[in-house]
């Protein structure tokens, strides 16, 4: 999994995803198609040539802001050019800068991800203190899903074929700007206690975070 240093706290939360699953290794190098597209340069250090096949999207009152922010954004379009799986995560403690989902679109989400549908993809919510324990196992399942063939990208598409049907029925023939993504964690308790006593147990298709979409 590859972090952006664009992208504030992206890495620590990735070390403490990494800390419950230590088979996770961790780069701050872009996979060779992203390298691609944002035209850099494609010869890397052989300390460096782990191709990551996911990113993860750290999500607080700070992503997208300043110069970092635009800079972040441009990566984020080259990850949704090449396919590459983005893991979101959504911090939820006040002392980390969590915040309300609606910020992001205030206007700091770039017009380009948004028409992209970068808030399709489904989220994590980062919960402090008790819970957190279960928001690093559901994250670590989304891991195991992308490992094991594309399991979690399937559960996105039906999510998104969901949202279509509803937008339609409703008639507004898009999805509701107040639903902007699916808070896995929705489902903390009727999540199976053994997830978060023991993250790194291979999760069945019944047991992956699901909408209720």
């Amino acid at each position: 999994m590859f972090t952006s240093e664009n992208n504030p706290g992206a890495l620590a939360t990735a070390q403490m995803l990494q800390e419950s699953y230590p088979e996770l290794q961790l780069t701050s190098v872009p996979p060779a198609a992203v390298r691609a597209a944002l035209g850099l340069s494609s010869s890397i250090s052989s300390a460096e040539q782990l191709d990551a096949t996911v990113m993860l999207l750290y999500l607080n009152d700070q992503t997208y802001l300043g110069d970092a922010g635009e800079r972040l954004g441009t990566e984020l379009l080259a990850v949704q050019k090449t396919g590459c799986s983005i893991l979101m995560m959504h911090e939820n403690d006040p002392c980390k800068g969590g915040c309300e989902f609606g910020v992001y679109f205030d206007g700091r989400t770039p017009t380009e991800l948004l028409q992209g549908g970068i808030y399709d993809t489904l989220a994590i919510s980062l919960f402090p203190g008790a819970y957190q324990p279960v928001s690093i196992a559901l994250a670590i399942r989304v891991l195991q899903a992308c490992e094991q063939g594309g399991i979690w990208a399937r559960i996105v598409r039906k999510v998104r074929m969901r949202r279509s049907q509803n937008a339609d029925r409703a008639g507004t023939g898009r999805p509701r700007r107040n639903a902007p993504h699916v808070m896995a964690t929705r489902q903390v308790g009727g999540v199976d206690p053994s997830v978060a006593s023991n993250p790194r147990r291979v999760l069945s298709k019944s047991e992956l975070p699901h909408s209720s979409v």
